[in-house]
């Protein structure tokens, strides 16, 4: 089953039409959620490529060189599914949608726009959350449907129509940080189609919820770690409330800590670590898309003759 929009059909419709329209259309006031289906979703059975066909030549206007080009796409797609070849099914979708959005100011019906990305990814089998970001946009929360990640875009965010996609990954997720610091569940991939290979042009806030095995003595010491494109970083700390995480900390018999100790810490931990410790989310700025996670950052420079580091070593924890 495919939910749609958030938003009613009607403004929807209005939404994508000004796609094609001059600099000063109005901008949406809030996140455009083109497509979320269920994980269930078989590939092949949603719509037909009869169906995406239509829809291509709707969009970009029938016998015109741009819907060919598409149609050329789509027929490589369908190609790869039909191969059982999945994986490759889903990037040459991608590849489509990536050009859908580069050719979004000269659109001859940019009100099927949402319609073609939501069946093209059903099609292929695409279950992650996606959302349509305008340049006009205001300040807005894109959360995940699971709630456990999100991201907090300012105003003017991007430089053209992009469309953002979390994707939740596997707790058993490995080789997804390169990095020797300490890795905990609570993994995601973020991408964003568009032109333009980074179309951000203001930082943004990335949050996601830690698993639930992350242990309390570990939890607030936790960042938002970040496999950016010139390699590993540790993200500056950002508010990450926003995200309604199950709350982590426990006292010492195993159970919740009450209300009343909940209160007096939120009165005396500072706001980001108190978000942290009582079911808040882990997160951190950054000004392009990743993979993401949740890391240990609590090591010190150690050993080394002269000064030189040959290791980290990891600081025992506060008792």
């Amino acid at each position: 089953m495919i939910r749609r929009s958030r938003l009613p059909a009607v403004l929807l419709g209005t939404l994508i039409a000004v796609l094609a329209a001059c600099t000063d259309r109005p901008a949406p006031t809030a996140p455009l959620s083109v497509f979320r289906s269920d994980a269930s979703v078989t590939p092949g059975t949603c719509t037909t490529i009869s169906n995406l066909t239509t829809l291509v030549n709707q969009v970009f206007g029938a016998g015109s060189p741009n819907a060919n080009s598409a149609l050329g796409k789509l027929s490589n797609m369908d190609k790869q599914l039909q191969k059982g070849a999945i994986e490759e099914a889903q990037k040459a979708a991608r590849n489509l949608i990536r050009f859908i959005l580069d050719k979004a100011a000269t659109l001859a019906g940019a009100q099927y726009v949402p319609q073609l990305i939501a069946s093209l990814e059903c099609y292929v089998g695409i279950v992650d959350d996606t959302f349509l970001v305008f340049p006009s946009d205001q300040p807005q929360t894109l959360v995940s449907g699971s709630g456990t990640a999100g991201i907090q875009l300012p105003e003017l965010p991007v430089s053209e129509p992009t469309l953002i996609t979390i994707a939740i990954l596997p707790d058993t997720t490995t080789g997804l940080l390169d990095t020797k610091l300490d890795k905990y569940p609570g993994f995601i991939r973020i991408t964003q189609s568009s032109g333009v290979a980074n179309s951000l042009i203001a930082p943004v806030v990335v949050a996601v919820c830690p698993s639930s095995s992350v242990p309390a003595s570990v939890l607030s010491r936790l960042r938002l770690g970040h496999q950016a494109a010139a390699g590993f970083e540790v993200t500056p700390d950002a508010d990450a409330s926003f995200l309604n995480c199950a709350p982590a900390v426990v006292g010492a018999s195993g159970s919740m800590l009450p209300g009343w100790a909940r209160s007096l810490a939120g009165l005396v931990l500072p706001k980001v670590l108190y978000a942290q410790a009582f079911g808040g989310g882990v997160g951190g700025t950054v000004t392009e898309f990743s993979p993401f996670g949740p890391v240990d950052p609590a090591l010190s420079f150690g050993g080394g003759v002269g000064g030189t580091v040959t290791e980290f070593i990891r600081v025992p924890a506060p008792t």
